[in-house]
């Protein structure tokens, strides 16, 4: 689902196993193996290496050279020859339509006819990758996930200079939303919260259909409390995570601190529910109403979060079950921590694109 290049590419059956998805950040390239075994699905290799700053910028990767340097010690060192990888929130765009019910061999040349009404790109500079949401008599609605060529290419030389093959790309939010058990027509809303960033998705029909990114994640919520008691990064980087949004007799300042941040980013989630709840679709269908909130990326973990957004927002949240849909705890505990596995997730959700998991 929404893989783009994957299906003008078909991945040829001996690249099928193992899977492996690459997930590349501004800060961080993070990597997860996927192995089919007669038990089920297995963790093979995984691994992060730091990018350094101004490498990759907002998804755009402004040094290329430096990124195929990472990309292929990489290579190296875990025998890695094909990848499937992630595209930011920043540069997707994503939107619905309506088309009369055409062959199937007419619906891209239909969708195109579309673009500029949703993409500020020239056409011929879109890639562009579609799901049928649901058909009428008379036409299909079409749900579309857009990205100017230039960045597809870019990833593509990135890869291909560092000796791995791109199997596919495909959205950030997308790949975890494979990760989360759900009911077909449920819609919930997934907060990625990274270390420079926090990427908000809304799911519906097991589609997304909704993302944007905040400026926002756990370095500034740490740069904060490092700043409020002045105290190096890395100290301040320990509290936050021993203490979360939990009460210390020992550091009282902390909490109302973390607390003033914290609300910031609870206020524009907010804010992308309100707009999502009050707003019809680009088709002016309604929309589904959000029944959860699944929290997931290397943050999430903070002590309290849950709770105190599940209160503030008054709707469920959830720490994103990684493993859900791959394992049985009862059986196979896989070699990564729980809190490594949320820094994961996209990297796990895209691996498991390649078993046919959507």
């Amino acid at each position: 689902m929404m893989h783009i290049i994957e299906r003008l590419f078909p991945t040829p059956v001996f690249l099928t196993m193992p899977a492996i998805g690459f997930d590349i950040s501004d800060k961080s390239i993070k990597f997860a193996e996927l192995k089919n075994t007669s038990r089920g699905l297995r963790l093979g290799r995984f691994g992060a290496v730091s990018i350094p700053a101004g490498v990759v910028v907002s998804g755009k990767i402004m040094n290329p050279a430096a990124l195929s340097a990472l990309l292929s010690k990489i290579r190296t060192e875990n025998r890695i020859t094909a990848a499937r990888v992630s595209l930011p929130e920043e540069q997707i765009y994503l939107f619905s339509i309506e088309i009369p019910i055409v062959a199937e061999s007419e619906i891209r040349s239909s969708i195109e006819l579309q673009l500029e009404e949703h993409v500020p790109l020239p056409p011929l500079e879109v890639v562009f990758d579609y799901a049928i949401v649901s058909a009428s008599k008379e036409t299909y609605t079409i749900f579309v996930s857009a990205v100017s060529g230039d960045i597809i290419r870019s990833y593509l030389s990135a890869f291909n200079d560092a000796g791995i093959a791109p199997l596919s790309f495909e959205l950030e939010a997308q790949a975890i939303a494979r990760l989360i058990k759900s009911a077909p027509e449920e819609t919930y809303l997934i907060i990625d919260f990274g270390e420079t960033r926090t990427g908000i998705a809304i799911v519906e029909g097991g589609i997304v259909q909704f993302a944007t990114t905040l400026e926002v994640g756990g370095d500034a919520i740490t740069t904060i409390v490092a700043k409020s008691f002045n105290i190096p990064f890395e100290e301040a980087e320990r509290l936050k995570r021993a203490y979360g949004l939990e009460q210390s007799n020992e550091y009282k300042e902390l909490y109302p601190t973390l607390l003033e941040a914290i609300a910031a980013l609870r206020d524009e989630v907010n804010k992308n529910m309100i707009y999502w709840q009050t707003h019809k679709s680009d088709t002016d269908r309604e929309r589904g109403k959000i029944s959860r909130i699944v929290l997931c990326g290397g943050n999430a973990n903070l002590k309290g979060l849950a709770g105190y957004l599940a209160a503030s927002l008054k709707t469920k949240v959830e720490l994103a079950d990684v493993w859900a849909r791959m394992t049985d705890f009862s059986r196979y505990i896989p070699e990564m921590s729980a809190e490594q596995s949320q820094s994961f997730s996209t990297a796990l959700g895209l691996a498991l694109g390649a078993f046919d998991y959507d």
